[in-house]
Protein backbone atom coordinates (compact mmCIF):
# COMPACT_ATOMS: atom_id res chain seq x y z
CA UNK A 1 0.00 0.00 0.00
CA UNK A 2 2.83 2.37 0.78
CA UNK A 3 4.38 1.77 -2.64
CA UNK A 4 1.02 2.37 -4.30
CA UNK A 5 0.75 5.70 -2.45
CA UNK A 6 4.28 6.59 -3.52
CA UNK A 7 3.33 5.95 -7.15
CA UNK A 8 0.40 8.33 -6.73
CA UNK A 9 2.71 11.08 -5.49
CA UNK A 10 5.84 10.45 -7.53
CA UNK A 11 4.37 8.84 -10.65
CA UNK A 12 5.72 5.89 -12.62
CA UNK A 13 8.77 7.86 -13.80
CA UNK A 14 10.04 8.36 -10.27
CA UNK A 15 13.79 8.35 -9.80
CA UNK A 16 13.32 6.17 -6.71
CA UNK A 17 14.25 2.55 -7.41
CA UNK A 18 11.19 0.41 -6.80
CA UNK A 19 13.26 -2.53 -5.57
CA UNK A 20 15.33 -0.45 -3.15
CA UNK A 21 12.30 1.36 -1.82
CA UNK A 22 10.24 -1.82 -1.32
CA UNK A 23 13.21 -3.55 0.30
CA UNK A 24 13.71 -0.70 2.78
CA UNK A 25 10.00 -0.49 3.63
CA UNK A 26 9.87 -4.26 4.17
CA UNK A 27 12.88 -4.17 6.49
CA UNK A 28 11.44 -1.25 8.48
CA UNK A 29 8.02 -2.87 8.77
CA UNK A 30 9.63 -6.12 9.95
CA UNK A 31 11.68 -4.30 12.58
CA UNK A 32 8.59 -2.47 13.81
CA UNK A 33 6.65 -5.73 13.99
CA UNK A 34 9.39 -7.43 16.00
CA UNK A 35 9.71 -4.47 18.38
CA UNK A 36 6.01 -4.65 19.21
CA UNK A 37 6.38 -8.29 20.26
CA UNK A 38 9.72 -7.83 22.03
CA UNK A 39 8.38 -8.06 25.61
CA UNK A 40 6.26 -11.16 25.00
CA UNK A 41 7.57 -14.58 26.04
CA UNK A 42 8.67 -16.63 23.04
CA UNK A 43 7.75 -20.27 22.56
CA UNK A 44 7.96 -22.47 19.50
CA UNK A 45 4.16 -22.34 19.11
CA UNK A 46 4.37 -18.54 19.08
CA UNK A 47 6.80 -18.74 16.16
CA UNK A 48 4.42 -21.00 14.25
CA UNK A 49 1.47 -18.72 14.95
CA UNK A 50 3.56 -15.69 14.05
CA UNK A 51 4.68 -17.26 10.76
CA UNK A 52 1.10 -18.22 9.89
CA UNK A 53 -0.17 -14.75 10.77
CA UNK A 54 2.50 -13.01 8.69
CA UNK A 55 1.93 -15.34 5.75
CA UNK A 56 -1.86 -14.92 5.81
CA UNK A 57 -1.66 -11.19 6.41
CA UNK A 58 0.81 -10.64 3.56
CA UNK A 59 -1.26 -12.73 1.14
CA UNK A 60 -4.36 -10.69 1.95
CA UNK A 61 -2.50 -7.40 1.54
CA UNK A 62 -0.95 -8.57 -1.74
CA UNK A 63 -4.36 -9.66 -3.07
CA UNK A 64 -5.88 -6.32 -2.08
CA UNK A 65 -3.00 -4.44 -3.69
CA UNK A 66 -3.36 -6.37 -6.95
CA UNK A 67 -7.14 -5.90 -7.03
CA UNK A 68 -6.84 -2.18 -6.37
CA UNK A 69 -4.10 -1.85 -8.97
CA UNK A 70 -6.25 -3.55 -11.62
CA UNK A 71 -9.23 -1.35 -10.72
CA UNK A 72 -6.98 1.71 -10.94
CA UNK A 73 -5.68 0.71 -14.37
CA UNK A 74 -9.23 0.02 -15.56
CA UNK A 75 -10.31 3.45 -14.33
CA UNK A 76 -7.42 5.14 -16.17
CA UNK A 77 -8.45 3.35 -19.37
CA UNK A 78 -12.00 4.60 -18.95
CA UNK A 79 -10.81 8.15 -18.28
CA UNK A 80 -8.88 8.06 -21.57
CA UNK A 81 -12.23 7.62 -23.37
CA UNK A 82 -13.53 10.91 -21.94
CA UNK A 83 -13.21 14.17 -23.89
CA UNK A 84 -9.96 16.03 -23.15
CA UNK A 85 -11.59 18.76 -21.08
CA UNK A 86 -12.92 16.14 -18.65
CA UNK A 87 -9.70 14.12 -18.64
CA UNK A 88 -7.71 17.16 -17.54
CA UNK A 89 -10.04 18.04 -14.67
CA UNK A 90 -10.19 14.44 -13.39
CA UNK A 91 -6.42 14.09 -13.64
CA UNK A 92 -5.66 17.31 -11.78
CA UNK A 93 -8.27 16.76 -9.09
CA UNK A 94 -7.86 13.05 -8.29
CA UNK A 95 -4.36 12.12 -9.40
CA UNK A 96 -2.51 15.36 -8.62
CA UNK A 97 -4.76 16.36 -5.69
CA UNK A 98 -5.09 19.98 -6.82
CA UNK A 99 -7.87 22.18 -5.41
CA UNK A 100 -10.52 23.70 -7.67
CA UNK A 101 -8.81 27.11 -7.68
CA UNK A 102 -5.49 25.79 -8.93
CA UNK A 103 -7.16 23.68 -11.59
CA UNK A 104 -9.11 26.73 -12.74
CA UNK A 105 -5.90 28.75 -12.97
CA UNK A 106 -4.02 26.03 -14.89
CA UNK A 107 -6.85 25.49 -17.37
CA UNK A 108 -7.74 29.19 -17.54
CA UNK A 109 -11.40 28.57 -16.67
CA UNK A 110 -13.62 29.54 -13.76
CA UNK A 111 -13.94 27.51 -10.57
CA UNK A 112 -17.58 26.89 -11.43
CA UNK A 113 -16.57 25.41 -14.77
CA UNK A 114 -14.08 23.13 -13.00
CA UNK A 115 -16.83 21.88 -10.68
CA UNK A 116 -19.24 21.38 -13.58
CA UNK A 117 -16.68 19.49 -15.65
CA UNK A 118 -15.72 17.31 -12.70
CA UNK A 119 -19.38 16.51 -12.05
CA UNK A 120 -19.98 15.74 -15.74
CA UNK A 121 -16.83 13.57 -15.96
CA UNK A 122 -17.94 11.51 -12.95
CA UNK A 123 -21.40 11.17 -14.49
CA UNK A 124 -19.90 9.91 -17.77
CA UNK A 125 -17.66 7.44 -15.92
CA UNK A 126 -20.63 6.08 -13.95
CA UNK A 127 -22.50 5.73 -17.24
CA UNK A 128 -19.57 3.79 -18.73
CA UNK A 129 -19.47 1.42 -15.76
CA UNK A 130 -23.25 0.97 -15.82
CA UNK A 131 -23.10 0.09 -19.51
CA UNK A 132 -20.31 -2.37 -18.76
CA UNK A 133 -22.36 -3.99 -16.00
CA UNK A 134 -25.50 -4.36 -18.13
CA UNK A 135 -23.73 -5.98 -21.11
Amino acid sequence: MKYYQLLQVEGKDSKISAYAWLYRVTVNQSIDFLRRGKNKPVTSSNYIELAQHVQNHNIIILEQFIAERLEHEELRKRIKHLPDKYQHVISYFYFKNLPYGEIATILNISVGTVKARLHRAKFLLRKMYAKLGSS
